[in-house]
């Protein structure tokens, strides 16, 4: 019986562990995503800046 509840614990570590790791990966996955988009208002912004100039 003791083996089983060792298993039961290990099993429950294991799913946390998990929705831990996924919890990670989108938050993540949002902040690149944030990150880009930025990225691409400023390419924009400097674009317009340089037809501005020439």
């Amino acid at each position: 019986m003791k083996e089983k509840n060792w298993l039961t614990w290990l099993t429950v570590l294991a799913l946390v562990v998990g929705f831990v790791a996924m919890g990670a990966s989108i938050w993540l996955s949002a902040q690149a995503a944030k990150q880009t988009q930025r990225n691409s208002q400023l390419a924009g912004q400097l674009y317009q800046a340089s037809r501005v100039k020439s």
